[in-house]
């Protein structure tokens, strides 16, 4: 315990869904990682559970998350679990997200690895402000503003009436629409708000002097007064093609996240990416890519009787692979292990399976439940249903699916198989 306690105050290293560590907590940052949460479910980053053996601490495991927490006390790194050992975890994982998010623009390649010292948001601004230099030495984007302002004369269009109001209380004062050609255009004022973002926030002292003065450099060439215009992140269209990575880079800055719909929570200043998503999004894309005609989630929804209550229940798997005017295969991906205790015993996930039963049933084909393999399982396993369609549990090493040709193609190739060998007795799909 005394070493724990000489040790807990500086920096913590834990393992997505790894073995709980036993740790330290006062009341305050117990609360904050209890109520801490990410992705689109939602879910809690951590699993936290008070330790009887140890006054005062509490069995610390992350979950399916990887990133960096940051309380008032520690900081806290959470590592990718992935099948194979990538020699730079940080870069390996931005790589698999950017196949997932179509970020392929981005060179993550040509940054420094992560460690506790420096978390995945310092890093992701490392990568951001290198960007940042490089659209300043190819030039930043211009736009015509129109901007209404008082003045001392008349420049552009006087605004007869504004100056009938004026002439009595501000006389000399002539209120004019005028337009500009200038740099303070809706997108360059998002990259200005996601570097001083970044300058409020780094935790490392020289990172966030070279972001505030870069941030200092940027603005100097896009501020005008009396900008009539926000930047807002949905009408950045029409941009320049090198302007993709810094308009990407900068939205994750701001949303200090990864790339779901749930921000990190600003008073632990996490960092957190959400691999169940990922999970998905990179299975999609790479289906989308290596195997044809295939499609996200399409729901069939059924209504429960009697009709006017309103009642119904939507079934929505992951994947589905269509040929020939109907559905070939469906599949669903699950970020965790295949297997689970039961009564003290390793058994099979049975509420997925009772899920892919049903979507069988429903699409009128076989499926197939995509697991991530581990060091120590793999599976590759196959049931027959009474209804005479078959569920196939299959683990995948998609981390090694960008790097590892001979793992690509075996996964192509089974999937194609499976696909010929149910092609002709699949009934169509009804959307």
């Amino acid at each position: 315990m005394n070493q724990l306690k000489d040790n807990e105050h500086r920096n913590l290293v834990l393992r997505e869904r790894g073995s709980p560590q036993l740790v330290d907590l006062d009341a305050e940052e117990a609360a904050l990682l209890s109520k801490l949460r990410t992705g689109i479910k939602n879910q809690p980053a951590f699993e936290l559970s008070e330790s009887h053996e140890h006054s005062g601490c509490f069995l610390l495991q992350a979950k399916g998350c990887v990133g960096v927490v940051r309380t008032s006390k520690r900081t806290i790194l959470i590592r990718p679990r992935f099948c194979g050992v990538p020699h730079n975890e940080n870069v390996h994982l931005l790589r698999l997200m950017g196949y997932a998010y179509g970020w392929a623009e981005i060179p993550f390649t040509d940054h420094a690895n992560l460690d506790v010292k420096e978390g995945l948001f310092e890093w992701l601004v490392r990568v951001y402000i290198h960007e940042i230099h490089k659209l300043l030495r190819k030039g930043i984007q211009k736009r015509f503003i129109t901007q209404q302002e008082e003045l001392s004369y008349v420049r552009g269009r006087l605004l007869l009436r504004e100056h009938q109001r004026l002439v009595l209380n501000r006389p000399g004062r002539f209120p004019c629409l005028s337009t500009h050609h200038c740099a303070a255009t809706p997108e360059n004022l998002l990259l200005q708000a996601a570097l001083e973002f970044a300058g409020r926030f780094c935790h490392d002292i020289n990172l966030r002097s070279r972001v505030k003065a870069l941030a200092l450099e940027f603005a100097a060439q896009t501020t005008v007064e009396c900008v009539q215009e926000t930047p807002r992140v949905d009408s950045l269209d029409h941009l320049h093609n090198h302007y993709a990575p810094a308009i990407t880079l900068a939205k994750l800055v701001l949303g200090k996240i990864g790339p779901t719909h749930a921000e990190g929570d600003t008073k632990s200043n996490a960092f957190l990416v959400d691999m169940w998503h990922l999970y998905e999004r990179f299975l999609q894309a790479w289906f989308t890519e290596h195997a044809p005609e295939v499609t996200g989630q399409s729901s069939y929804k059924i209504q429960a009787a009697p009709r006017e209550q309103g009642f119904s229940a939507t079934f929505k798997p992951d994947y589905l692979f269509k040929g020939r005017g109907h559905t070939e295969l469906i599949a669903d991906a699950k970020y965790k292990n295949f297997t689970t205790t039961y009564h003290g015993q390793q058994s099979l996930d049975m509420p997925n399976i009772h899920q892919l039963v049903s979507y069988t049933s429903i699409f009128k084909t076989d499926g197939v439940l995509f697991y991530p393999a581990q060091p120590d399982q793999n599976a590759d396993l196959r049931m027959s249903l009474p209804s005479g369609y078959t569920i196939y549990i299959r683990t995948v090493a998609w981390d090694r699916l960008l790097d590892d040709t001979g793992v690509a193609n075996e996964l192509a190739t089974w999937v194609a198989s499976r696909r010929i060998a149910n092609a002709d007795a699949t009934l169509p799909y009804r959307s």
